[in-house]
Parts: C-alpha cells; sequence; structure tokens
C-alpha cells in the first residue's frame, strides 16, 4: 500500500467516525419541538416541569386553560397577541401537549406558535397555511327575519339565514344598524360569547340587547331606546365576514327598514283566519295572523292535527311579512275534524308571547297576577275538511 493509499484511507475513516458522532449528537439531543399537525400544534419532547405544569392545569379541580397557556400557546401574527382560544390535551406516554384552536385556522394568514422552555429562550414555530381557493359561488346573506319594511320600536331579535354554514366566534364585527347617514348605532345588540347559531351554521339570532328594550332600566334611561320610532335604519352585514372555509362573502348585505312604535299587544288566536283545503287534495292549509309573528319559532311552534291527535306532516311556509302560515300535506286531506294546536309560547316581533308580554310592570296589579296565573300550554282551533270548498 502506497503512501497515498494509507492517507486516502485514513481521510475516510476520519470523515466516516465524524458522520457517526453527528448521528449520536442529533440523536442524544432530543430537546423540546413544535410541529403543526392535523390543524393542531404538537409541543414535543417538553421537560417534566413544564409537562407536569400543564397536567396539572388540564386535571385540576378548576379546569382553565391560564397556566397550559403559559407553556403553549398560539397567536396570530406575534405573541403579543392574545393567544387563539381552543382545548389542550395531555399524552401522558410521551409526554405531549396537543393544541387545537377552536376554529379551523385561515388560510393566508401568519401564525406563531410559542412553547416555553425554562432556562431558555421559548421555542417558536412560525408558518402560514395556503389560501383556499375562492369558489364560484360564494356565501352570501340569503334573508333576514323579520322581513317587513316597518318595524316596532322595541323589536327583540333579527335572525340573519345564508347559503352556506358561517365562521363562528367573531360574528359582532361584522354587524351593525345605521342610521339615515350611514352612521352605525352604538350599543344595539347583545354580544353573546357564546353565539347564538343554529346546529348547521346557516342562520344566526342576533338579540338586541334588553336593557335598551325594556322601560325604565337604566340602559335605556341613559342612552335610550336601540330603536327610536319614525326612524329610517338598516341591517348591515359586511363581506369580510368568512364563512367555514374562511372565505370572505360574495357582498354587503343590507336590509331597510322603518322603526313603527313600540308593540306591546299579545298575539291573539282567536282573530286568525283559517282557509280549509278541499278533501282528497294536496293544497296547503292557511292561517292568517293577526300579526307578524317570529319566523323561527313559526316552524315549529303550531301543528296540524287530527282530533285524535295525529299530527299531519308536510312542509311549513311563512310569508307576507311573517303573517301567513301554511302547511302543504304530504298526502291528500281526508274529510273529518282538524285542529291547529298552537303553542302558547309562540312570541311576535317584540317578544310577547300568546300567554303574557315581553315587558311586564311588576308594580302594576294586573301584570303581577298575569305574572303568577297559569295559563294553558296550548291554543286550539278547530276546522272541518269536506268534499265542499270551504
Amino acid at each position: 500500500m502506497t503512501t497515498s493509499d494509507q492517507a486516502a484511507r485514513w481521510l475516510r475513516l476520519i470523515a466516516l467516525l465524524s458522520l457517526c458522532l453527528v448521528v449520536v449528537a442529533a440523536g442524544c439531543a432530543r430537546g423540546p419541538s413544535l410541529h403543526y399537525v392535523d390543524g393542531g400544534i404538537e409541543a414535543r419532547g417538553i421537560d417534566r416541569g413544564s409537562y407536569e405544569s400543564a397536567r396539572a392545569a388540564l386535571e385540576g379541580d378548576a379546569i382553565t386553560t391560564g397556566s397550559v397557556e403559559r407553556v403553549l400557546s398560539l397567536h396570530v401574527e406575534s405573541k403579543a397577541n392574545p393567544p387563539v382560544s381552543g382545548r389542550y390535551s395531555i399524552d401522558t406516554t410521551a409526554r405531549r401537549i396537543r393544541f387545537e384552536p377552536t376554529f379551523p385556522l385561515d388560510g393566508g394568514i401568519d401564525y406563531v406558535a410559542r412553547l416555553e422552555v425554562p432556562g431558555r429562550d421559548d421555542l417558536e414555530l412560525r408558518f402560514d397555511l395556503p389560501s383556499a381557493p375562492v369558489p364560484e359561488i360564494r356565501t352570501e346573506v340569503v334573508a333576514v327575519y323579520p322581513s317587513g319594511e316597518r318595524l316596532p320600536a322595541n323589536l327583540l331579535r333579527f335572525y340573519i339565514h345564508f347559503s352556506a354554514p358561517m365562521r363562528r366566534g367573531d360574528s359582532y364585527r361584522h354587524i351593525e344598524i345605521q342610521d339615515e347617514q350611514g352612521e352605525p348605532l352604538n350599543d344595539t345588540f347583545l354580544e353573546l360569547e357564546q353565539e347564538l347559531w343554529d346546529p348547521a351554521g346557516l342562520r344566526l339570532t342576533v338579540l338586541f340587547d334588553p336593557g335598551r328594550i325594556k322601560s325604565g332600566l337604566l340602559p335605556t334611561r341613559t342612552l335610550g331606546g336601540a330603536l327610536t320610532e319614525s326612524r329610517r335604519l338598516k341591517l348591515v352585514v359586511d363581506s369580510m365576514w368568512p364563512d367555514a372555509n374562511g372565505i370572505q362573502l360574495a357582498r354587503d348585505f343590507e336590509h331597510e327598514f322603518a322603526v313603527g312604535a313600540a308593540d306591546h299587544r299579545l298575539p291573539q288566536p282567536a282573530d286568525w283566519t283559517v282557509s280549509v283545503p278541499q278533501e282528497g287534495t294536496r293544497a296547503p292549509l292557511t292561517l292568517a295572523l293577526d300579526e307578524p309573528l317570529d319566523h323561527a319559532q313559526l316552524q315549529s311552534m303550531i301543528v296540524i292535527e287530527r282530533e285524535t291527535g295525529e299530527a299531519i306532516s308536510g312542509v311549513v311556509a311563512v310569508s307576507s311579512s311573517e303573517t301567513l302560515w301554511t302547511l302543504a300535506p304530504d298526502e291528500p286531506w281526508a274529510s273529518g275534524t282538524y285542529r291547529a294546536r298552537i303553542d302558547s309560547r309562540l312570541e311576535d316581533r317584540a317578544g310577547n308571547r300568546i300567554d303574557r308580554p315581553f315587558e311586564r310592570d311588576l308594580r302594576d296589579p294586573g301584570s303581577s297576577a298575569l305574572l303568577g296565573a297559569e295559563s294553558e300550554p296550548f291554543q286550539f282551533i278547530s276546522f272541518e275538511i269536506s268534499n265542499r270548498p270551504s
């Protein structure tokens, strides 16, 4: 073997030993790390102290995220911003903490995850997600109820319907009441932390602040009612609101209305008119109401049934500014006696129920008596179906 061959052999051996040392060092230095996995953040290889602190926070009598957020947190753009809300879970075997945000993370936004490492600088993971492709048909507001052009000054709620499921948790930033000059009215809505969505995420219930509706309460005395009679206002939903896929709405939505007098009258089913279909047809049965009633409640609080109590199945529709209720039956009408069973809790647009008003003056003996009185749970309207036109 020549001198040059020996030198080359030693160089190869030194290189191999160096590579082994690098591999061993990498295996021994398995410190903490952060990872984005399946829509959440995982902290792996954390020290026992941080792990025990997080585990105690989750398994204590008062389950809070405060202590865990000090160990692991996720922020939008900068850790100086408030942490993203979500839930934590612990893998006791692997000493791993996982954070899953309450709502899916949006694409096109910078995120930073932070892990506290005792004795060292915080460990950070910065990342963003690809923006979702913009669909050809984007989500939009398809209806708002009450739908009338004149609404009572003591209006209780709006229902906002969307064409596809919406992103939850930040709704009030995108809804406002504007005056005649396009200026927003302040403190009109009751901004609940737990927003009032239907299970599908297609309908949001927005309540007006009761303190701005009921007379005599401090907010009403100091700020006035949420809506003022004789004004023309509009409900505005801005297009920046993202749907469940993080895509903004197709367009802004506006619902203009005039403010009428406050409504303190109870709905009166005795004043409703029944239009009866013919036997053997599937023509709709129609109830003409005495005043506009709550759109959502009208879907379920009126049932058409036989004398035996057997409910008639079919498709319910509400129209004419919530003053017309119809049922198109699944099967043709048979002759006989029927009745409309009406839940006494059914409300009008101001929250007045059939059995009691929304606002009651407890100093009024009549109102106090009504509050303590037992009311019938249902009201009934009977009618006959025959082979002769009604």
